[in-house]
């Protein structure tokens, strides 16, 4: 028995370590491979492009020539919802918008294809580089696709007003920063702090009540529900702009609170949206199959297998909407795209008879909040083990002196 648990273990200890050794190659992998010189791709957007020279930084100016004359073309790298995107602006030699094309993205696939069907780019020719590009007063968003939308005019607004400052020698006025105090994703905190109160003093009953807000708030007003390309992209250096995403720094940051503050993974019990459907659908069935056992302690793994996947996609690619499966975006915002759609209703089916089916067994979300509470919780118990040895240890000195 000893050796078989012992054997256990080691072989436990060794998979650990193929994982971290393997995440590790791919994120170091992804970073050398991570394109640094976008000339190239400019170049294939404009074939008939003859670049003249080159200024700046962030917006990078190119003064080109093309057969129709002289132009401006600008590129700058934006932080949409999935991650950085890198616009080309080309603007005539009088100030005014000729088109802009995106020669990079990391966009998720549904909320790109948004933009393009709702011709979001084709706004944007003809405007003047002194305009102010305000969202909702000369640039319309597209509904469904608000965060990508911002990220993508952050890009044009940058470019023209650099150009303006730089080469027409006009005064812009500074972009100050406007983060709006009424943002729905302020609600996300409540969530939070009402899930941690009703965690620490036992108020169990308004479970159900966190939940139908969540469903309602993260699932579909915001249709914000946390998923492994929000985690990825912390460790990818991904960080949006406050302004347009506001909501991805109180989801996380709420989130980091919690595990380190209360070492609980409250988002999973009390407030992540697709897990309280599945509880609600689970209630209107009253059924809840009971499921053998060695089904149970393996399938356990399932979800760690689907994070260890989804990880390494994303850091080979740099591109967080690549490795992620949750079928979130496909439930509340009734945008997905392939398998999506045939692993949703089977879920969905699934529910009414086996509780919380998909976050049991296959969530890779829950597989890495809950690993890393237990590590959180392992580390503070030895601290705590590590003070307790030391004050018993004074003790004794002082016994022994005083004796």
């Amino acid at each position: 028995m000893k050796r078989s648990t012992s054997t256990n273990n080691r072989a436990a200890g060794i998979l650990k370590a193929f994982a971290f050794l393997s995440v590790l190659a791919a994120y170091l992998f992804g970073l050398l491979g991570e394109e640094k010189d976008y000339q190239e791709k400019l170049l294939q957007a404009f074939p008939d492009m003859s670049i003249i020279s080159s200024s700046g930084n962030g917006p990078v100016c190119f003064h080109a020539d093309f057969p129709e004359g002289e132009k401006y073309v600008l590129l700058y790298k934006t932080m949409g919802w999935g991650g950085p995107a890198l616009v080309a602006t080309r603007i005539d030699t009088s100030g005014y918008v000729e088109e802009a094309k995106v020669l990079d993205h990391h966009e998720t696939p549904a909320f790109f294809a948004s933009l393009l069907k709702n011709d979001y780019f084709r706004q944007f020719q003809g405007k003047y580089i002194g305009d102010r590009f305000s969202i909702d007063e000369d640039v319309q968003a597209v509904s469904g696709a608000t965060i990508s939308s911002l990220g993508f005019n952050n890009a044009l607004r940058k470019s023209c007003h650099y150009l303006a400052e730089s080469e027409f020698q006009m005064e812009m006025a500074e972009d100050d920063m406007k983060i709006s105090f009424a943002d729905p994703g302020y609600l996300i905190l409540l969530l939070f702090v009402l899930a941690y109160l009703g965690s620490r003093f036992g108020f169990s009953r308004i479970r159900i009540l966190i939940q139908l807000s969540a469903v309602v708030i993260m699932g579909f007003i915001l249709n914000y529900p946390l998923s492994m390309s929000h985690i990825s992209s912390l460790f990818l250096g991904f960080f949006p702009n406050p302004e347009s995403n506001i909501t991805w720094y109180i989801l996380l940051g709420s989130l980091l609170a919690m595990m380190a503050f209360a070492g609980k993974n409250l988002y999973c019990t009390w407030i992540c949206p697709f897990g309280a459907i599945q509880d609600l659908l689970n209630k209107v069935s009253s059924i809840s199959l009971s499921l053998p056992s060695w089904l149970k302690k393996y399938s356990r793994w399932s979800g760690g297998v689907i994070a260890w996947f989804s990880v390494c996609v994303i850091f080979i690619s740099r591109n967080p909407a690549l490795g992620t499966f949750e079928p979130f975006a496909a439930l509340f915002s009734f945008k997905g795209f392939g398998i999506i759609w045939i692993v949703l209703p089977v879920l969905i089916f699934s529910s009414f008879f086996i509780r919380r089916m998909w976050c049991r067994f296959f969530c890779p979300v829950g597989f890495l909040l809950n690993g890393a509470c237990k590590m959180r919780n392992r580390t503070m118990k030895q601290i705590h083990t590590k003070d307790e040895n030391k004050e018993v240890k004074l003790y004794r000195q002082h016994h022994d002196h005083c004796a």
